[in-house]
């Protein structure tokens, strides 16, 4: 199951109603024996993207963008790592992690700053902390029904608001989300 994945979003299954997974989408960024991790990509954070530089002291004399800011999962969530589609920056940063031909992701202060300064950022996300599992608990999960593994789609992450994102995601599974049946648990 390992390697089977791949570059995946994982979609919380209907009935993972509560918890900080429930309703997640999750992009996975690495599946490995040792482990996984990835982000939730559809909560949005407490704080604008101006508070973050603010507080990392990062262009508070410059506008910056409005970069949407989300809440990656429960893990470091003091850590903050730029989602962006590399073609919309050519020079490379020395320290991204390829998620895929479209998307990377970069933990890199220099990055922020320079986002700080300019103008937009279309296609850039930041996200605060992250989602991670030891080995074999995403497997479990997976075989429990947790998770609904789909297909990347980069249209999800930056074109479709946050709030969509589960509903858009389970439709890529071919799941009607205003078909579903609550389970007898959820009804009482």
């Amino acid at each position: 199951m390992v390697a089977e994945l791949g570059q995946r979003l994982l979609v919380a299954a209907p009935q993972v109603l509560d918890g900080e997974f429930g309703g997640a989408v999750v992009l996975l960024v690495q599946h490995e024996a040792e482990g996984s991790f990835g982000f939730i990509v559809n909560r949005e954070a407490p704080m604008a993207f101006k508070d973050v530089l603010k507080e990392l002291d990062l262009g508070q004399n410059a506008t910056p963008p409005e970069l949407p800011v989300l809440v990656g999962g429960p893990v470091a969530r003091e850590s903050g790592w730029v989602m962006y589609d590399p073609r919309t920056r050519p020079d490379q940063e020395s320290d991204i992690i390829q998620v895929g031909e479209r998307l990377v992701v970069s933990t890199s202060l220099e990055l922020l700053a320079e986002i700080a300064r300019s103008q937009t950022a279309p296609r850039h996300i930041l996200l605060l902390g992250y989602a991670g599992w030891a080995p074999g608990q995403l497997e479990h999960e997976l075989r429990e029904g947790t998770w609904i593994p789909v297909d990347f789609s980069d249209e999800i992450l930056f074109e479709t608001p946050v709030g969509e994102r589960w509903a858009r995601a389970l439709a890529l599974a071919g799941i009607d989300p205003n078909q579903l049946v609550p389970s007898p648990s959820a009804l009482s």
